[in-house]
């Protein structure tokens, strides 16, 4: 993440996930076109394993917060969140670093955790199939994920060290390249809404 681009955007015990994120987007070119919006149509808790395949979606590569339903988040992270942070393209990210990218992160004290991002500048076939095979940190790896997100896209397994285990989906849809982290067994309802606001249409 930052100047040249990220793959992470966890804080505190998920910071190892975002450390490789720094060199991730390096090399992508162009300008980002998109501007943050903060228009909020109704929250969706669709999950992806609800999408037909390959999924249809044109994801805008701009500030979504707002539009992710409350409920797949508190699902996602055990109960409301006591923490959130939301950033946009220029902005400091959640490692201190200037980033590309508009996302969010929602905590709870236990430390529930889950978060998303889409990269600002548009990114290509070629660039999203590299993006693809790198991994997010030190303690993930490779997944074989029974959900669709993206074309290419990647799946990780991502273990905290408070002995939560994570996943981590991303993909390319459109010129977008759009990622969702949550604990595993909330990634189906959580990425869902992560797809639904990213790629709802804002008047």
């Amino acid at each position: 993440m930052g100047v040249s681009g990220s793959l992470g955007a966890m804080r505190g015990v998920a910071a190892c996930l975002l450390v490789i994120g720094v060199m991730a987007l390096g090399g992508c070119d162009g300008t980002p076109q998109a501007e943050p919006t903060t228009a909020a149509p109704t929250p969706t808790t669709t999950p992806l394993s609800a999408y037909s395949t390959p999924i249809e979606a044109t994801v805008s590569r701009s500030l979504f917060c707002d539009r992710v339903s409350p409920t797949a988040i508190e699902h996602a992270i055990g109960g409301p969140a006591e923490e959130s942070q939301k950033w946009v393209n220029g902005d400091p990210t959640p490692t201190g670093d200037k980033g590309r990218e508009y996302g969010c992160s929602w905590s709870t004290a236990g430390g529930g955790h889950a978060s998303a991002w889409v990269f600002a500048p548009p990114i290509t076939r070629a660039r999203a199939t590299a993006l693809a095979r790198m991994g997010p940190g030190m303690k993930c790896t490779p997944s074989k994920s029974p959900l669709a997100f993206g074309d290419p896209m990647s799946s990780y397994a991502c273990g905290l060290n408070t002995g939560q285990q994570m996943t981590q989906l991303a993909g390319l849809f459109g010129d977008a390249w759009l990622t969702c982290q949550a604990p595993s067994d909330a990634v189906d309802e959580f990425c869902g809404a992560i797809l639904a606001a990213a790629s709802a249409t804002v008047g």
